[in-house]
């Protein structure tokens, strides 16, 4: 097993606790990343149904 940079570096997949937890991060940004409202409401209330209302 490696760690994500070594993973990365050697072409290798990471730990599946580690892929999932990339992508639970990756949807995040998906959702509230870049979009200043969304980045508020969501920092603000830190509850994703008010950022998808916004």
């Amino acid at each position: 097993m490696c760690g994500i940079v070594g993973c990365i570096e050697k072409y290798e997949p990471v730990d599946e606790f580690v892929h999932k937890k990339m992508m639970e991060i990756f949807r995040l940004y998906l959702i509230v990343g870049g979009m200043p409202a969304a980045v508020m409401s969501y920092k603000k209330n830190n509850n994703l149904q008010d950022v998808m209302a916004s």
